[in-house]
């Protein structure tokens, strides 16, 4: 009986790449765009603002909401897709919605209703 080997590397060049570290480099390149990013809220005298609804947004799906501690700070959770927008919301305070900066944290400065 002769005993068969089976070899399910793929060749590119010098690198060989079995099955599960092709999945595990799929995997990271598609989840290095998972990463959050931070955002800092505060009101008109630079005061940090508490318990501000964050969300981002991109072109099909939106990220869970998250809150901002009592640094004022969130973090914005991204989903599968990159985060476009971020909506930030909190009672008393006139709504924010911009783009994502092209470096992060991102600072917000919530004027209150009049």
């Amino acid at each position: 009986m002769v005993k068969r080997t089976y070899n399910h590397g793929v060749k590119y060049g010098k690198l060989k790449m079995n099955f599960t570290h092709a999945i595990t480099y799929i995997c990271s390149i598609l989840l290095a765009g998972c990463s959050s990013e931070t955002v800092i809220v505060v009101d008109g005298m630079g005061k940090p603002i508490e318990g501000a609804i964050i969300s981002g947004a991109s072109l099909s799906m939106n990220t869970k909401e998250v809150e901002t501690n009592a640094k004022g700070e969130a973090t914005v959770p991204s989903n599968i897709q990159s985060v476009k927008w971020v909506l930030i919301e909190k009672s008393g305070y006139q709504s924010v919605h911009v783009d994502v900066p092209l470096s992060w944290p991102l600072h917000i400065i919530l004027k209150k209703n009049d």
